[in-house]
């Protein structure tokens, strides 16, 4: 293995230092004039993503632009590095930049780029130690009792780090070649979830970053045994360097630094550096996420150096170096010129997963009909209520209509009928297209807690199967409750860290759901629910880049269809892995880091999900709600109209600006995702239906001038269910609002007469006010129907 240049780790640091020091000036164009992204190529949660939201905040204040962190992980943070070497040199993409992906990642692994030629360097931010911590239930309160223990329990114990090839691996193994200790390496896809492990005690031992570990430290959740560092930090006075513990030679730190693509222009690179120098200087900002043990250390890159070359011969002297020399892991005395067919990798994964398929399919099959309180009834009524009025109102959607014509193609039986229309198709297609029609316009249930929307792939696809075989309205009742348990517990397990990496998880948790429901109404036993369960969770659906367009609302659809699917082979006998869900390769373990098992079995049969559902009074995504409630509340006190105000400010969670930060949105559905359109139309009409979000509102020149006068600012004190709004009029008066949480939310909830006039204000132009009041009538008490074909006859 190659040893790291000293002269490329100087060279690469200290040009962060330095960098706008040497760059010319050109000419200074209107930058930004749109969100700016900053990749952080990890996930979310430890201390590069800490450093990259408190700097981006930083920046969207005093550039007048959302700076949003986007999270891309992968490959120890090759994969955000390598998206921002390939971005457009425009400034509008940059990255944090730290000591693994421009020191660690060069010298042992084989990159798809240049650390050093395919970025321009903008700014140094922070340096902090790393700091070895262990469980507070370790019987060991110093390094060398650490040290002792692990070798009276030799081949035992176990430490996590951050992923192969990360410092938090490379420290370990140089402590591991220094002291003979004989510990197993579990790499992880983050900090984060080796610090979850760590915490339960599933590992003795860990080598973060100090941003990272002290609030856990400084809350004796774990225990600081020493901190690299040529002296004690300040933050953990009483905590000894390894110098002083007797084991000299660790003095390497973490860096964080801001870069961007080669060719960033000088200008840009200028503005920025200044903005971050003076960041850095900000009393907020050291008393914030970077005074959580990172500080910035112009002579970062004279501490960095030592640790990378010991860390590789630690690797060496390990056998472990072989892993990361390029990507082929060739073998001794194998033919080196013969290509292998795979590159097969190892992830650790949680190989005593409790056997939730199994569980929650036994669930499903065995609990009694209406096993539950009048307020789960309750809510289960209003939950279909609410999804048949979306429905019908989205029936006649463009997106409805191209989605109806790509299935006639396939000459679909006539099984199953679509709410607010005449046509007739098979059960599978009435699943996939009253669950599109759904959730076309964003107006559908939600469980906040995950921010799935349940109704959308249970109640259409148990609705198609419900009409196909005769059944009652007191099934269809039992299979929404259950259903939507099944998929909301397993979001629960996984959410937030399966949502951050992309997948809109109504898709690809409600597949899950759908089988349950579909399994319950079709009467399977417990082994076949579970292979229903199995098969389901092979199909997963649905991608957050797909917001604001209409594939999203095809993601419960093609749920909904799914998950019938599969509870119709397993009637047949089609079979699955009965740990489909829990598996170390399965669902939940593939998709997520974070596996909360105990989600499933708490309250299982007692506390049902559905009783956290709620229904949107907005059209559009859940995260602006609390905007548009605070600018209706405005107008309303204050008589605001639009050509009164000078400027709305927000200051919302960094989520809000992520999902909904189309600052210029082109039609309704592109509306629904942005922030600035929405506040426009809470003060402008006083509310926000799906006629607010209509193609002809969003283009509309009053409603685009005042949508130009909105600025968002990142503020993560804000929680993601609430926002400050500020209204500065023209006459000088300063109007504001917080909102802490929304109408329409769990502690505002919409009554039973708000959802009505919703139903009303969807269904009434699609099939008339006097079919809406029959429908009303008929969806709250559809669980005493003999048959379920009367209330579609009613709405289609």
């Amino acid at each position: 293995m190659p040893q790291i240049d000293r002269r490329t780790a100087i060279r690469m640091l200290g040009a962060l230092a330095a960098a706008p020091c040497a760059l010319p000036l050109f000419a200074q164009t209107a930058y930004p004039d749109k969100p700016v992204k900053i990749i952080a190529p990890v996930q979310p949660g430890g201390g590069v993503d800490l450093v990259a939201r408190t700097v981006g905040d930083r920046l969207g204040r005093a550039l007048g632009q959302s700076f949003i962190v986007d999270n891309q992980s992968g490959g120890g943070g090759i994969v955000g590095s390598l998206a921002t070497a390939r971005a457009a040199p425009d400034g509008y993409t940059l990255m944090l930049a730290y000591v693994g992906t421009h020191g660690t990642n060069p010298a042992v692994r084989k990159l798809p780029y240049d650390a050093i030629k395919d970025f321009t360097p903008v700014a140094m931010v922070a340096g902090t130690p790393n700091v070895l911590v262990v469980p507070q239930s370790l019987p060991v309160k110093t390094l060398a009792e650490f040290i002792a223990h692990c070798k009276a329990n030799a081949g035992k114990l176990s430490y996590g780090s951050a992923g192969q090839g990360t410092l938090t691996h490379l420290a370990m193994e140089q402590l591991k070649v220094a002291t003979g200790l004989d510990l197993v390496h579990v790499p992880y896809r983050g900090i984060g979830p080796a610090i979850t492990d760590i915490l339960g005690g599933q590992t003795q031992a860990l080598f973060p970053g100090l941003a990272a570990g002290l609030p856990h430290i400084k809350a004796g959740k774990m225990r600081a045994l020493a901190v690299t560092g040529r002296a004690r930090h300040r933050l953990l006075p009483d905590v000894p360097t390894f110098d002083e513990a007797g084991f000299p030679g660790f003095d390497g730190v973490q860096w964080y630094g801001i870069a961007g693509p080669a060719n960033l222009p000088p200008a840009i690179v200028k503005r920025l550096n200044e903005e971050i120098n003076k960041a850095i200087e900000s009393p907020g900002v050291a008393r914030a996420a970077l005074g959580r043990g990172a500080g910035a250390d112009a002579d970062v890159a004279g501490a960095v150096r030592a640790i990378h070359a010991r860390g590789h011969r630690a690797l060496v002297a390990t056998g472990q170096g072989a892993q990361h020399r390029d990507q082929r892991l060739t073998r001794a005395g194998a033919d080196r010129t013969r290509r292998s067919m795979a590159h097969n990798t190892q992830v650790a994964a949680d190989t005593n997963a409790p056997p939730i398929t199994r569980i929650l399919a036994e669930f499903a099959a065995t609990h009694p009909s209406r096993g539950w309180d009048a307020g789960v009834e309750h809510e289960a009524h209003r939950t279909f209520l609410n999804w048949a009025g979306c429905a019908i109102g989205g029936s006649r959607h463009a997106t409805l209509e191209a989605a109806l014509a790509a299935v006639q193609e396939l000459g679909p039986a006539a099984q199953a009928g679509l709410l607010g229309r005449g046509e007739r198709v098979d059960m599978a297609s009435a699943a996939l297209l009253n669950g599109i029609s759904s959730h076309t316009f964003d107006f559908d249930d939600t469980h906040l807690r995950t921010i799935i929307h349940p109704a959308g792939p249970v109640v259409s696809a148990a609705l198609a199967l419900a009409e196909h075989t005769g059944a009652g309205g007191r099934a269809l009742i039992d299979a929404t409750v259950l259903g939507i348990d099944v998929s909301c517990r397993i979001g629960n397990v996984m959410y937030p860290d399966h949502y951050d990496r992309g997948w809109h998880i109504t898709g690809s948790t409600g597949m899950l759901g759908a089988a349950a429901g579909c399994a319950r109404l079709l009467r399977l036993d417990e082994e076949r629910t579970a292979m229903a369960l199995g098969i389901a969770a092979s199909q997963p659906v649905g991608l957050r880049e797909q917001f604001g367009t209409m594939t999203k609302p095809f993601h419960p659809g093609a749920a909904a269809r799914a998950g019938l699917m599969a509870a119709l082979l397993a009637k047949h006998g089609y079979t699955a892995s009965a740990r489909a869900l829990e598996a170390p390769r399965g669902l939940a373990q593939t998709f997520s880091t974070k596996c909360t098992w105990s989600e499933i079995t708490d309250g299982l049969g007692s506390r049902f999900e559905i009783s956290a559902n709620t229904y949107k009074p907005f059209a559009c995504g859940i995260v602006i709600h609390p905007i548009i409630d605070g600018c209706v509340q405005l107008r309303e006190a204050h008589g605001l109209r639009g050509e009164d105000i000078e400027r709305i400010g927000l200051r919302v969670h960094h989520l809000v600006l992520e999902l909904t930060g189309k600052k210029t949105p082109r039609n309704g559905l592109e509306g629904k995702f942005s922030v600035y359109h929405a506040a426009a139309a809470g003060i402008l009409f006083g509310q926000a239906g799906e006629d607010e979000f209509a193609d002809a509102i969003v283009t509309r020149p009053d409603v685009i001038a005042l949508r130009e006068r909105v600025a968002a600012t990142q503020d993560d004190a804000i929680a993601e269910d609430a926002a400050a709004v500020t209204v500065t009029c023209k006459d000088g008066r300063t109007l504001h609002v917080l909102v802490e949480h929304a109408v329409g939310s769990r502690e505002r909830p919409m009554s039973d007469a708000d959802l009505q006039r919703k139903f009303h204000a969807l269904v009434d132009p699609v099939l008339g006010a006097a079919r809406a009041e029959a429908l009303i009538a008929a969806a709250m008490t559809i669980g005493g129907a003999a048959d379920v074909r009367a209330f579609i006859a009613l709405a289609c």
